[in-house]
């Protein structure tokens, strides 16, 4: 079984889809300035989360495909920083 392209494009997305959905919460109106400024402090959070969910991921896809993490993790480093 071989991993796509699109399919880690898709694995990161929907990380980065949900990190973003639980670190932003139901916003009404436009942030005050206090609300603006708790939520910078939560990105380092949410990268986190983020960072765990993917090394999961990868895990779990490496081990499926029976290789190397650490190849499949390059693999996903070189696809986000490509640009779009």
């Amino acid at each position: 079984m071989k991993i796509t392209k699109s399919r880690l494009k898709k694995i990161i997305r929907e990380a980065l889809a949900d990190a973003t959905a639980t670190a932003a919460g139901p916003s009404a109106t436009e942030p005050s300035g206090e609300e603006l400024a708790a939520s910078y402090e939560q990105i380092p959070e949410a990268a986190e989360k983020i960072v765990q969910r993917v090394r999961d991921d990868i895990d779990r896809e490496a081990r499926a495909l029976e290789m190397d993490p650490t190849a499949l993790m390059q693999a996903v480093s070189a696809l986000l920083a490509e640009e779009e």
